[in-house]
C-alpha cells in the first residue's frame, strides 16, 4: 500500500461517523439560469476546480460556472478526454480561462501530484466541486488497495479536499467564504459504513449497491463534519453536499449497460429510454451544484441539499 495513503485511524478521527446523525434541511434549488442571474462581481475573479469535469454533471457545471466568468480547472484522469472537454467548455461558455489538469482519484500519488502542481502555480482556489464518481461497478480496487467506489467517491475526494483546505481558506476574501460542493446521492440512505470491512473482503461479500451506498454516506458525513470543524476553527470554508437526482450520465453505465449503449439500428433509443425513466439531463443535474458553488444566497451557509 502506498505510503501516501492516510491511515484509517486518521480518517476515523476526521469524521466521527459512528453515532453521527445526519440532519436534513430543505434547500431552495435554483435552475442553472437562475444561478447565472445571481452572479456577483466576485465570480469574475473566482477559481474553481471540478473533478470529473470532462463529462456529465461535471462538464455541465463547468460550462455554467465558466459563463459566470470563473477560472475553471477540470481535474481529469484522462488527458485526451480532459483536453477535448476543455475546448468544448471554453467554446460553449465563451470563456478562455478553462484548462485541464491530470488527477486520478483512484491514486493517492496522483492526487498529491495534482495538488503540488496547483500550489506551485500560486493560484487561489475559491470553489472545489467534488463531482467525479463511479456507481455500482464490478468489484475492483484502487491503486492503494481500497474498494473502488469507496476509494474514488470518498477517500480520493477526502484527500484532495484535505490537501487543498489551506488554499481554500487563504483564498477567502471580502467577507466571502470559499466553498466545497460534494456531489452525494440519495444512495446514502441504503448505506452503512463497516470499519472492519471497508473493502468488502470479509464474510458479507461484495454487493455493488451496498458499496455505492457506503461511499455516498461517507460523502454526506464528511461534508457535514467538514463544515462543523471549519466553523469551530473559524476557517472560512463552507461545505455542502447534494443529490443531483437521477441523471443521464456515464455514472449509470453499470446500471443499464445495454440500454445506455446507442443502438445503431435505432439511434434514438437512448433518448427515448432515458425520457421514459424520467432521467434528468446533465444540465438539469448540475443546477444545484452551480447554485451551491456560486449563489450569494448560500454565502457562508453549510447545509445538506
Amino acid at each position: 500500500m502506498s505510503s501516501n495513503a492516510p491511515p484509517l485511524w486518521s480518517t476515523r478521527f476526521f469524521w466521527n461517523l459512528k453515532g453521527v446523525e445526519v440532519k436534513r434541511r430543505k434547500v431552495a434549488v435554483r435552475s442553472s439560469s437562475a444561478a447565472q442571474k445571481e452572479v456577483t462581481s466576485q465570480n469574475l475573479q473566482s477559481h474553481v476546480i471540478i473533478t470529473g469535469g470532462n463529462c456529465g454533471i461535471g462538464k455541465a457545471t463547468a460550462v455554467d460556472l465558466a459563463k459566470q466568468g470563473m477560472h475553471v480547472t477540470l481535474a481529469c484522469r484522462s488527458k485526451e478526454r480532459g483536453d477535448k472537454a476543455c475546448l468544448e467548455v471554453s467554446q460553449m461558455s465563451g470563456n478562455p480561462n478553462v484548462r485541464t489538469m491530470m488527477c486520478d482519484l483512484a491514486s493517492f500519488d496522483s492526487i498529491h501530484k495534482f495538488v503540488e502542481e496547483y500550489r506551485r502555480e500560486g493560484l487561489p482556489l475559491h470553489v472545489l466541486v467534488n463531482n467525479a464518481g463511479i456507481m455500482a461497478c464490478p468489484q475492483s480496487y484502487t491503486k492503494d488497495g481500497f474498494e473502488m467506489q469507496f476509494g474514488v467517491n470518498h477517500l480520493g475526494h477526502f484527500l484532495l479536499t484535505r490537501l487543498l483546505l489551506s488554499t481554500l481558506a487563504e483564498s477567502a476574501s471580502l467577507g466571502l467564504n470559499s466553498r466545497v460542493v460534494v456531489l452525494a446521492s440519495m444512495g446514502e440512505r441504503f448505506g452503512s459504513i463497516d470499519f472492519d470491512d471497508l473493502n468488502f473482503k470479509g464474510s458479507r461479500g461484495y454487493n455493488a449497491w451496498v458499496a455505492y451506498g457506503q461511499s455516498k454516506l461517507a460523502n454526506c458525513l464528511f461534508s457535514l463534519e467538514l463544515s462543523k470543524r471549519c466553523k469551530a476553527a473559524n476557517i472560512r470554508v463552507s461545505s455542502n453536499s447534494m443529490h443531483p437526482g437521477i441523471v443521464d450520465t456515464e455514472l449509470i453505465r453499470y446500471s443499464f449497460p445495454q440500454a445506455m449503449a446507442e443502438n445503431v439500428m435505432f439511434p434514438g433509443f437512448r433518448r427515448i429510454f432515458t425520457k421514459f425513466l424520467g432521467l434528468k439531463t446533465p444540465e438539469e443535474g448540475a443546477s444545484t451544484a452551480v447554485y451551491l458553488a456560486s449563489s450569494k444566497l448560500v454565502e457562508g451557509i453549510s447545509v445538506r441539499g
